[in-house]
């Protein structure tokens, strides 16, 4: 009996709180040895990662206010603008783009490289040559290969209208924002050669520009802003829907800080929000950034 009491003594030195065998705690009692049925606490205690609510509404935006059981309103805030902000891009892309292809048809069927040839030397009498060799130019084609259409002039003698060009996202831009390409709009004249072009004049800072036009241009530089101005609707839809995301992830995570904070002061989460800096960007901004410690 002496050396079992030994054994448990020595066991009992090396573990202070006893020695414990699946439900059962052996301890060490003066008079003999007793096995004590301990009860264990069962139940099991879901366990809060702070990180992971700001995960899922950066994701999907509403996500990170189920997992953290927030009010149902939160979720659906976040879900609509979500919802809203998709639908509104994909109307104003949509509508931009069957514009797009309107005025690039438009342009196919009212703006030739042969009424370009034979108005501009009427339009620049003195400078037509350098209409050509602008800045600004078109791709020409040709049985010989690729020019660019500084060579025009010198192209037209030996192959005429038989001459193609390019049309690529540069040439439906030049022709209806730049000067030297008016000429090549069919309606320069009408069919006595009475001029129907004319100038417009545009207020440019503290200078007024005059902007060469002909009806059919001043309608499809109509179309063509349009356009662009549906892209940039589209542009800020995804801007409102990056935001989205970030605020989202923003209240999901702050909220769960709170909700940890009532529980423990101990466990708290350091975020910090700001600017990035874009020296290409009109107002200097290149997005944001988030961190969180935790």
């Amino acid at each position: 009996m002496k050396y079992i009491m030994s054994i448990f003594l020595f066991v009992s030195l090396c573990q202070p709180e006893g020695l414990y065998f699946d439900n059962y705690s052996y301890r060490l009692n003066p008079d003999s040895v007793e096995i004590v049925e301990e009860k264990e606490n069962t139940s099991i205690q879901p366990i809060h990662y702070p990180a992971r609510p700001m995960l899922y509404s950066l994701i999907l935006p509403g996500a990170g206010q189920v997992y953290n059981k927030s009010p149902w309103w939160k979720s659906a805030l976040f879900a609509g603008v979500e919802v809203t902000g998709i639908a509104m891009w994909w109307n104003w892309k949509s509508r931009a783009e069957d514009i797009r292809l309107e005025y690039e048809a438009y342009a196919d069927e009212n703006w030739t490289l042969s009424d370009w040839y034979t108005n501009t030397r009427l339009i620049f009498p003195d400078t037509y040559s350098t209409m050509f060799a602008g800045t600004h130019k078109i791709t020409l084609k040709t049985d010989d290969g690729y020019f660019s259409s500084a060579f025009l002039d010198s192209l037209w003698g030996l192959y005429g209208s038989d001459i193609q060009y390019i049309r690529d996202r540069n040439f439906y831009e030049n022709i209806g924002k730049y000067d030297q390409f008016v000429g090549g709009w069919d309606d320069c004249y009408d069919e006595d050669g009475n001029q129907i072009w004319f100038e417009e004049a545009k207020s440019v800072g503290d200078s007024t520009e005059y902007i060469k036009l002909t009806p059919k241009k001043n309608y499809y530089r109509d179309l063509r802003f349009d356009s662009n101005t549906l892209l940039d609707y589209s542009k800020y839809a995804i801007s409102a829907l990056m935001f989205n995301h970030v605020i989202s992830g923003l209240e999901a995570v702050w909220s769960s800080s709170a909700g940890k904070k009532e529980e423990s002061d101990n466990d708290e989460i350091q975020s910090d929000i700001g600017l990035l800096y874009n020296r290409k960007s009109p107002a200097g901004i290149g997005g944001i950034y988030v961190s969180f410690k935790w």
